[in-house]
């Protein structure tokens, strides 16, 4: 690749248009500024500039993509969600480099979950590049963030090992400042690119003390078993730790936005910050999933023959009362307690035939599961999905109107002992044998048979009893010494 696109080559967005005509229509000077060829005071004469020169050709091809009318509305919404967050470039925001290395290689979106950079490693400039070039691309595209320590400083490279997998890596020194403050048992969380033995930095890391590796270990470890959790729920193949780290760059941007070494520094429990960042920003299914609201569009060819082979179909249950198809599998993964995981709606309206869940996942098991037994009696067409993130807020007449509903519905005495029996039951059968973040990965059960794990069970159920009384007035609230009996901790008065 060259260090400057023509404005007449073939865009590297993909679109098969000039440059000229495409993305090079709307460059703005900043993207000008990344295109021309870089000044010589900033060139390190190693593989890194050739990294940096790919690294370019990628970011103009997702100027692209965010133009696309499949992809453009989503990506544009995350970027301008992360640039709102953590105000990247900005005085105290996020280094630029964390939030473009975030975008072009961690990203995942869309159905099939794939990062702009292995989108581009699909178009014919990528598979018409040198082997040298593929194999630059696939370094990066592989690439991930994560905490390591030094273990030893040379003239020409730092020797790290990587927390949690004790991976090695050798990492060629760049002659930046970071190098020289660099002193052996500190902390860098940085990306590293390349083989083990051959690597550089990319994108400025973040140094802390060695006194921080006992509570980065931890987090790690809470990040990698989080998304275990999360990637056994899915259709997907993943990683394992790389797509963990690439996942937990949206709670390392939180960390670090936010400061959170002070927080450390000031006796927050580190498994205090993992189950607060970890847990907000992802809505899930009880079956891990990511809440998606989704609709599987089917064409009716045969509208008799259709409701005929729903009736007949495993799984899939009719409820006259509203004239839909209630999908649902027997238990949950999760929830020990329920009888069965109501997983989707089926509607017949007009000439479509609708299925409405809450994930991608489901989407496309429903889309496959309907394609395969209602056969050329329905066409498939598409599937339509939005992050919750993205549903409109209700009025504040809407709101009103919902208190009133469940302050009437709440206010009945057999509905109030009917919710206190279910929660209880969850707890009992459910919660008490989950590992949980703020026990250290522990279950309940588990942490009450210790001194330290009772205290951390004390704190975190006065935490839960806190929540319960800050409920809307006509909720029904819980007295948690029911959870405080059965695991044997002092019962709280008042």
């Amino acid at each position: 690749m060259s260090d400057k696109i023509g404005r007449n080559s073939p865009c590297p967005c993909g679109s098969g248009k000039k440059f000229k005509r495409c993305c090079g229509a709307n460059t703005s000077s900043g993207m000008e500024d990344l295109l021309s060829p870089m000044p010589d005071d900033l060139l390190t004469g190693t593989k890194v500039d050739f990294y940096f020169d790919i690294y370019r050709s990628v970011v103009l091809y997702s100027e692209g993509l965010k133009t696309d009318p499949e992809f453009g509305t989503e990506l544009r919404r995350l970027c301008r969600d992360f640039e709102e967050r953590f105000k990247p470039g900005t005085e105290y925001g996020l280094p630029d480099s964390f939030y473009l290395n975030w975008f072009l290689f961690d990203n995942r979106f869309d159905i099939d979950q794939r990062t702009v950079i292995e989108r581009l490693m699909e178009e014919d400039i990528f598979k018409e590049s040198t082997g040298e070039t593929q194999e630059a691309f696939l370094e990066l595209s592989e690439s991930y963030a994560t905490c390591y320590q030094i273990k030893k400083i040379n003239e020409n490279s730092i020797f790290f090992e990587e927390l949690v997998t004790d991976s090695r890596w050798t990492v060629n020194r760049l002659g930046d400042i970071v190098e020289e403050e660099a002193k052996p048992g500190d902390i860098w969380h940085a990306r590293f690119v390349g083989p083990r033995e051959d690597a550089y930095y990319f994108g400025q890391p973040f140094v802390f003390d060695k006194e921080a590796k006992r509570d980065f270990i931890k987090i790690v470890n809470g990040l990698i078993n989080t998304f275990e959790e999360y990637a056994s729920t899915r259709s997907l193949e993943f990683k394992i730790p790389r797509d963990a780290f690439k996942a937990a760059i949206g709670f390392w941007a939180e960390y670090f936005y936010r400061g959170t070494l002070k927080y450390l520094n000031d006796n927050l429990r580190s498994d205090e910050i993992l189950s607060n960042a970890v847990s907000k920003p992802i809505l899930c299914t009880t079956d891990g999933e990511k809440l998606r609201f989704s609709e599987v569009i089917f064409k009716i060819i045969d509208k008799d023959r259709v409701r005929d082979k729903l009736l007949r179909l495993k799984g899939i249950e009719y409820d006259d009362k509203n004239d839909c198809w209630i999908w649902s599998k027997k238990g949950n993964r999760r929830m020990k307690s329920w009888d069965n995981t109501l997983l989707g709606r089926i509607h017949i309206k007009g000439e479509k035939l609708v299925g409405e869940v809450n994930s991608l996942e489901r989407a496309l098991r429903l889309k496959n599961k309907l394609s395969m037994r209602l056969g050329k009696t329905v066409c498939f067409e598409r599937i339509d999905s939005k992050d919750h993130a993205v549903m409109p807020e209700p009025s504040r007449e809407e709101m009103k109107k919902f208190r009133e509903e469940q302050r009437q519905i709440n206010s009945d005495p057999d509905v109030r002992e009917a919710i206190i029996k279910k929660q209880q039951e969850y707890y009992l059968k459910d919660w008490i044998s989950s590992k949980i973040p703020a026990l250290d990965g522990k279950t309940p059960r588990q942490a009450s048979k210790t001194k330290e794990g009772r205290l951390q069970l004390e704190v975190l159920i006065n935490r839960m009893e806190g929540m319960e009384n800050t409920k809307e007035d006509y909720l029904p609230k819980m007295d948690m010494n029911f959870l405080r009996c059965k695991l044997g901790l002092p019962l709280r008065c008042g």
